[in-house]
């Protein structure tokens, strides 16, 4: 099968699906608060997105990802709309290519080594995405002093890190949920 970037009727519904929810997410702010940070939280957001390249791949889960931060941004946070749209497409993007190698071999051990590699690299590429983001791009856009920058990459490291992880986690667990009737519209 070769990977193509046209939309197909099955995927503009799964864009306007998942972008629905993740428009709703991303006007109502519900979330859990970091514990090292509590001005920030721990939400859902990213799910959608990260459930549509699961099933779809890049040509979905980016859009949805974009409908996301449109969400955010009708609350007029277009900084935290940046923020999240840059840290939701450096996780999934390497999310894409580790998961379509899982799918191309078989049940095996290399299988759970893919697995693994397709939960940790893009949550550690998500991490040092937004460590850069924080340190180069958000100080100036706040008059927030380098010092403090600096102070706060150990912290939001962690909840980057954590964030990728849970994204993942729940869209895989729900992939694993829907694949066998996913496959029927293949």
């Amino acid at each position: 099968m070769v990977y193509s970037l046209t939309l197909t009727a099955v995927k503009f519904s799964a864009i306007a699906l998942f972008g629905a929810l993740a428009i709703v997410l991303g006007l109502v702010p519900i979330g859990v608060p970091f514990p090292l940070l509590p001005r920030i939280s721990w939400d859902a957001i990213g799910i959608p997105a990260t459930l549509a390249t699961l099933l779809y791949g890049l040509d979905v889960g980016v859009p949805v990802q974009l409908l996301a931060c449109i969400g955010i941004l009708i609350r007029g946070n277009w900084i935290g709309s940046l923020f999240k749209g840059v840290a939701e497409l450096s996780t999934i993007i390497p999310l894409h290519y580790f998961f379509k190698r899982v799918n191309r071999e078989k049940r095996s051990t290399k299988t759970w080594i893919t697995i693994a590699l397709a939960f940790t690299v893009p949550a550690f590429t998500r991490a040092t995405v937004m460590a850069f983001m924080n340190y180069y791009v958000l100080p100036p856009l706040i008059g927030m002093s380098k010092e403090v920058a600096k102070i706060l990459i150990a912290p939001l490291y962690a909840f980057n890190l954590t964030m990728a992880l849970i994204n993942i986690g729940v869209a895989y667990a729900a992939y694993l949920s829907v694949e066998k009737f996913w496959k029927m519209w293949e």
